[in-house]
Formats: C-alpha cells, structure tokens, sequence
C-alpha cells in the first residue's frame, strides 16, 4: 500500500497530458494563494466580513480557518469577494496563465470594454471630487485598466481582419 502512495504522483504525471504537465494545477498552491489572500485582507474576522459584504450570507470562522489551513477549498464565489476587498487578483492571474498555456485566448468583447470604461469614469468623479491622493492614483490606475482593454480588443480585431475570421 506505501509503495503504491509513493508511486502516484509519478503515476499521475505520465498519465497527465503534455499541457497538463507544463502548467500544474496543484491544490497546495491553491491553499497558499488563498492563505495570502486572507492574510492580505486582514486576517480570518476580516474575511468574513467581506464575504458577508459582497454577498449578504455569513461565513463561519471555521470554514475560512479551514481554508487557511488546507482542509477546505475555497469556493469561486469567497476568491471573488476577497479579491473585491483587497484589490489582489493572483487568483484571476493564475486562471488566466493557466487558460493562455493551454491554448485558450480570451476575447474581449462590449462587456469588458464597458465595465472597465464605467470603472474608469467613475473613478476619475470620485477624483475629481474629493481631490486626494488616493483617489488620484486609483483614477490613473482604472484609467490605464480601460486604455489596456480597449488595446485588446483592438489587436483582436485586428488579427482577426487579418485572417478573414469574425472575431
């Protein structure tokens, strides 16, 4: 039975196919991602409450200790209510390495051009207003957010006018 436990990863590894094998998808380097990620917003109580924030249910301190440790996944929905709150996107970066690797291109589309233009705008009226620091750098940083996505779209059109497909 040990030799068998040993031997499963390696098992696994030739079983896995080649993109598989470039670009592991490892459930320790989940739980440390999601382990930064509480830390980043403060800790367990603080992960609570922005889960709680962004989706009006609670979550037990348990279940994000549990995270923290390894014995629990962290679900899609608790990733994107931490990354609201603390504006750290390693988990949508790693996604989107992982979907690049294999081949997959995201497209931009109206959507991603609109949310980021209204992010942008707002940004700027909330600079505009209250005049601060802060509120100037996350202008500029939404506004460079817009320009890059509107740059992607633009490429992807542009490649594909290229290439006659409708993209």
């Amino acid at each position: 039975m040990k030799t068998a436990l040993l031997h499963a990863p390696r098992v696994r590894a030739e079983r896995a196919g080649a993109k598989e094998k470039a670009f592991p998808m490892d459930k320790r380097l989940f739980m440390h991602m999601a382990r930064a990620t509480i830390a980043r917003v403060g800790g367990v109580d603080a992960a609570c409450a922005a889960i709680e924030a962004e989706y009006g249910e609670p979550v037990s301190r348990g279940t994000i200790s549990k995270i923290q440790n390894g014995h629990l996944d962290i679900t899609f929905a608790q990733v994107v209510a931490l990354q609201k709150a603390t504006g750290d996107i390693a988990f949508a970066n790693f996604l989107r390495r992982a979907n690049e690797h294999c081949g997959a291109v995201p497209a931009v589309t109206h959507v991603h051009t609109l949310k980021e233009a209204t992010e942008a705008v707002m940004a700027q009226a909330e600079a505009e207003q209250s005049g601060d620091a802060d509120s100037q750098l996350r202008a500029v940083k939404e506004t460079l957010e817009a320009v890059d996505i509107m740059r992607d779209w633009l490429a992807g059109k542009a490649a594909s006018l290229k290439t006659g497909t409708t993209a």
